[in-house]
């Protein structure tokens, strides 16, 4: 991952109509586009691009302007194609922007305090793989920064409970609030310790007719617990093979239940109707945060955990002739 060049130049504060607060001002160069080209904003707080911004390139000069989505926020600036783009930190503070086509990742960005800590802080990293350190005494060190959340997030996975849990109640009320402080909370609420041998775990979401369904609803059956999403096209692909296996074994005790990674009921619903998905599928349209991947760790998609009879759950990303071999052998 290339860092951006940042340069924080004091005198540029003095040159520059401070925006009001509650504002984001984004102004400057973006060079090798033709005229009335668009180049949007986009808030990747809950890591997808959410366009908020737009303007038109003009003369090689282009300005963005309008209402913080929250007092710091994460964010691109990129073409609709999104082939060219680059992600930056956006506060209150005027931003300037040196950015040429097919180049973003080496563009200049002058003016957030926040994109310049990150841009520090990432400098000070001597060893990308061994840095967990460093990322916890930050996190101590800056308990109302923004950033200090955004990277304990990262850290989730990496860190064990007691000490994301020791972490996290080092900042302060304000970042735990955050989107990012929001994730972390219900991680440490929700995840639970999922192994091979050990009994289910419960969870309760709608499914598409807002009807509610628990795992635990699916009594003396074998389930076969998929996590997908409409967006993962490998889930896609396998949707057909799977079909078969449960058209063929449903009768016997197999059931499904798709738990989606969406965030558009639409996208989901569309999908089901599009191949016919005969099983239930359940979804809080939270997309990779949802409740049931929390609980599960879900970390890539798809993966699916085979549940017995008895609730113990017996295998892992079982597909195809391997899946159809475990139920010949449990039906």
């Amino acid at each position: 991952m290339k860092l951006i060049l940042f340069v924080f130049i004091n005198i540029f504060f003095l040159n520059i109509t401070f925006a009001q607060d509650g504002e984001y001002k984004i102004k400057g160069e973006i060079k090798g586009f033709p005229d009335n080209t668009w180049i949007y904003l986009s808030d990747l707080s809950d890591d997808s691009y959410k366009k908020i911004d737009s303007a038109k390139v003009i003369n090689n000069h282009i300005e963005l302007k309008g209402k913080l989505v929250s007092n710091v926020f994460f964010a691109s600036i990129h073409t609709n194609d999104y082939e060219n783009r680059i992600k930056l930190w956006i506060d209150k503070t005027p931003i300037k922007i040196n950015l040429e086509k097919d180049n973003f990742d080496d563009g200049v960005i002058i003016g957030s305090i926040t994109q310049k800590k990150y841009i520090d802080f990432y400098k000070s990293i001597e060893n990308i793989e061994n840095s967990q350190k460093q990322y916890l005494e930050f996190i101590k060190n800056n308990p109302s920064s923004i950033l200090s959340v955004y990277f304990l997030r990262g850290l989730k996975n990496k860190v064990s409970k007691d000490s994301l849990i020791l972490a996290f109640e080092q900042l302060n009320k304000d970042v735990k609030k955050s989107i990012y402080g929001v994730e972390i909370s219900d991680f440490i609420n929700f995840k639970k310790d999922i192994k091979i041998g050990n009994q289910f775990v419960d969870f309760e979401m709608a499914n598409i007719s807002d009807k509610n369904i628990r795992l635990s609803d699916f009594k003396e059956k074998i389930v076969l617990l998929d996590f997908w999403a409409t967006w993962c096209g490998s889930c896609i692909e396998d949707l057909p093979n799977l079909k078969t296996i449960y058209d063929k074994y449903k009768s016997k005790g197999f059931e499904i239940l798709g738990v989606s990674a969406d965030s558009k009921k639409e996208s989901l619903v569309n999908v089901i109707n599009k191949f016919s998905i005969p099983w239930e599928n359940v979804s809080d349209y939270k997309g990779a945060k949802n409740k049931a991947s929390i609980i599960y760790n879900i970390t890539e998609y798809p993966t699916n955990y085979l549940i017995n009879k008895e609730g113990i759950i017996i295998a892992k990303d079982v597909n195809g002739k391997e899946l159809e071999k475990v139920l010949n052998e449990l039906l």
